[in-house]
């Protein structure tokens, strides 16, 4: 399978979800990883990040990344979601803002609850 036709696949089982299993208004939010640092460093297509945008948007779906382990840098950009000229709704931080200290941060316009 290409990387194309797995993003292809992975957005069609998302929208089925959507469709048959879970109606969109009863979704709070969608919680990704941008870049999943445990398991090999998996890096999603540009397409499917973007596509998730817009499925959320469309939806009314807040996206929220989690960004502890990848951002801060960590992939050239300051924040992963850089490297897909995605926006979330609300991003979580930690590990690096710190230098080592255990402290954590979720940043979100002021506001946006949902």
């Amino acid at each position: 399978m290409t990387e194309e036709e797995r993003t292809d696949y992975a957005l069609f089982e998302l929208n089925k979800l959507l469709k048959y299993v879970v109606y969109p208004e009863d979704v709070a939010c969608i919680y990704m990883v941008p870049v999943m640092g445990e398991g090999g460093y998996v890096v999603p297509s540009r397409k499917f990040v973007q596509s998730v945008r817009e499925i959320c948007d469309k939806h009314g779906i807040l996206l929220i990344f989690d960004e502890i382990q990848c951002g801060y840098g960590r992939t050239g950009k300051m924040w992963a979601s850089q490297n897909f000229d995605v926006v979330p709704d609300i991003m979580t931080v930690g590990k690096a803002i710190a230098d080592g200290l255990p402290m954590s941060a979720v940043i979100s316009p002021p506001g946006n609850y949902g």
